[in-house]
């Protein structure tokens, strides 16, 4: 019998304007689709606050031990799926939900200042495009929490 393949999709909780956050309620759409025998989909909401994700994201790797795992966001400022390629380490200006920023504004103290993703996602927003749904790369410059999801 084949193992199933583990699958994190993540969304935010609630924040500022965002009362009920559409990432969330998206990622929330995702539960109950059956994958049959291949694939574990595990779903789990992320508060805005740099020090949960510190904890909450390196146990749910350690948990699940995930083949894929996707940080689903919102954007005011598009009507386009958008893929993050680059997740920046610095100027982490913006607080979270506790009033909070991360020590010097760095995602991670010492950390590399940008982190690429491994995954083709030109070739995804390539289909994605062929297919009639808009899609964007992005590479972030004030992604608030996002980049610690990225680590």
């Amino acid at each position: 019998m084949e193992k199933k393949v583990s699958v994190l999709v993540t969304g935010f909780g609630p924040f500022g304007a965002h009362k009920i956050n559409a990432s969330w309620e998206a990622v929330k759409e995702l539960d109950g689709i059956s994958f049959e025998d291949s694939v574990n989909l595990i779903t789990q909401e992320i508060p805005v606050e740099y020090e949960s994700v510190s904890s909450l994201i390196p146990d749910l790797w350690k948990k699940y031990k995930p083949k894929l795992c996707v940080h689903v966001g919102v954007s005011p400022v598009t009507n386009a799926m958008q893929l993050e390629t680059c997740a920046h380490n610095s100027d982490y200006c913006r607080e979270d939900i506790s009033c909070e920023y991360p020590d010097g504004h760095y995602c991670v103290l010492g950390g590399q200042e940008c982190l690429h993703t491994s995954i083709n996602v030109e070739k995804i927003c390539q289909e994605r495009d062929e297919n009639k749904c808009p899609c964007d790369l992005e590479t972030s410059c004030d992604a608030g929490r996002c980049r610690k999801l990225f680590t």
